[in-house]
């Protein structure tokens, strides 16, 4: 059985809702969760367009790269 606190970080982490984690639902997110999906999609609009319309393998190197920057910025963070 998985601890409550867990089941609840990795809710939080992947912004799904429990109950959609345990298997008992198939709403994926509560409303709040919906409702921050779309903001950021509304704000990267453009962003996914341009990424949708990449090669698989342009796509791979474009998640490498944002993987190593955002690895960057929170050593940046840390020492901060």
């Amino acid at each position: 059985m998985v601890p409550i606190d867990m089941l609840i970080r990795l809710a939080s982490y992947y912004n799904v809702a429990t109950d959609y984690i345990l298997g008992v639902s198939d709403v994926k997110r509560n409303p709040e969760g919906q409702r921050y999906v779309e903001k950021l999609m509304e704000e990267n609009y453009d962003f996914v367009q341009t990424y949708k319309g990449l090669n698989e393998d342009h796509r791979d190197l474009l998640r490498d790269i944002a993987e190593r920057l955002a690895e960057i910025e929170m050593k940046e963070n840390a020492k901060r």
